[in-house]
């Protein structure tokens, strides 16, 4: 069932990556139109985040980003959640995958002849919270903001912790 990204490209050769979260989240009329984008839909609507991700496994994806893309810690407190619940949004785009592969591997996967599909972290450019949350819409070109190296750093590295444990009280 399980196979390293190896493993699978070994006997596949290439692998088909699910599309644009965005897109398919405003066509089940999600509104993005604010700095949380496709964070707002995992906070707010999380049923259509995992909605998606079935659907592009049934449609042949054999990996998918998680829908943490613009979802920062220091982000999303700018944006009204707890620390908590900054971790939990983020650990739940891991969390929501799996649900929908599951669901789909337990419908039709295993039978398929596929591979178990692989989750991959979705993690933004550094630009994407600084333009989003600390710029309030100044001109990205123009020298938004100035910052650190080991901000940037902090702010990686917390989204990375999270993804790839699944649970924010376990440290690595």
């Amino acid at each position: 069932m399980r196979a390293s990204l190896e493993e699978i490209l070994q006997k596949e050769k290439i692998m088909v990556i699910d599309g644009s979260m965005s897109t398919a989240l405003e066509v089940l009329g999600a509104n993005l139109s604010n700095t949380l984008w496709t964070a707002s839909v995992l906070r707010d609507q999380p049923e259509l985040v995992r909605q998606v991700r079935y659907d592009y496994l049934k449609a042949g994806a054999d990996c998918g980003i998680t829908c943490s893309y613009q979802g920062t810690i220091p982000g999303l407190l700018k944006a009204g959640c707890s620390k908590e619940e900054a971790e939990e949004l983020i650990t739940r785009s891991v969390t929501l995958f799996k649900e929908a592969r599951d669901q789909w591997w337990n419908e039709e996967g295993k039978d398929s002849g596929r591979p178990y599909p692989l989750c991959l972290a979705g993690i933004g450019p550094y630009g994407a919270y600084a333009f989003s949350y600390m710029t309030a819409g100044a001109n990205a070109a123009g020298g938004c903001c100035t910052t650190t190296c080991t901000h940037i750093e902090q702010v990686t590295e917390a989204r990375k912790r999270y993804l790839l444990s699944g649970n924010p009280k376990r440290s690595r």
